[in-house]
């Protein structure tokens, strides 16, 4: 049988209450660890979605070769006109933004669009805007969209009649895209189709 003074009226809630504290403190430490656990899932969740945005990005960007058009003078070609368009899929681009590199038997030559020296310079020209990224102007951005054509164009060097080059165009980021350019024996007229 239990002693009398283990029932004493004071005494009775202490348990309960004592109780009470230890069950509320585990819920409260136990809801917060399952906020952190969510929000670590969420953290997890974007970065997940920004890595695949990035590589899809990756992947995509770039652009597309349509046409190589060759300045012919005295039997060789010494000026190139290429005309791009984004590859499909591809957010836009910064013109300014890209490299190209022109290999041959006697040149290797790369050009930047804001070379200092004229001589590794290329240009680029809208040929038709259809994203409604807007014309370029002189200082301002010279971005790219979806459906619009550009015309870029590289001097400096010479393919000889017969021989040929590669021309690769790199972007700031995204697929690297080349064009092996064949010159015929024959070179009659101004121009030449390469492509």
């Amino acid at each position: 049988m239990l002693p009398k003074y283990w029932f004493k009226l004071d005494l009775r809630g202490e348990a309960g209450v004592a109780t009470t504290l230890v069950i509320t403190s585990l819920l409260l430490v136990s809801g917060a660890a399952a906020t952190t656990v969510i929000d670590t899932n969420n953290d997890y969740q974007q970065q997940a979605e920004s890595t695949a945005i990035e590589a899809i990005n990756e992947v995509a960007t770039g652009l597309t070769v349509i046409d190589v058009i060759g300045h012919v003078e005295s039997y060789s070609v010494n000026k190139l006109d290429l005309v791009v368009r984004l590859n499909p899929g591809s957010p836009d681009i910064d013109v300014s933004g890209l490299t190209v590199v022109f290999t041959s038997l006697t040149d290797s030559i790369t050009y930047t669009f804001n070379a200092t020296d004229p001589a590794y310079r290329f240009e680029a020209k809208q040929l038709n805007i259809a994203s409604g990224t807007g014309v370029w102007k002189d200082n301002s951005s010279k971005i790219m969209g979806s459906g619009d054509l550009i015309k870029i164009t590289i001097t400096g060097f010479e393919i000889q009649h017969g021989r040929s080059a590669k021309v690769n165009i790199i972007p700031a980021f995204g697929q690297e895209n080349f064009v092996k350019l064949n010159v015929p024996d024959a070179l009659v007229g101004s121009f030449v189709t390469l492509r």
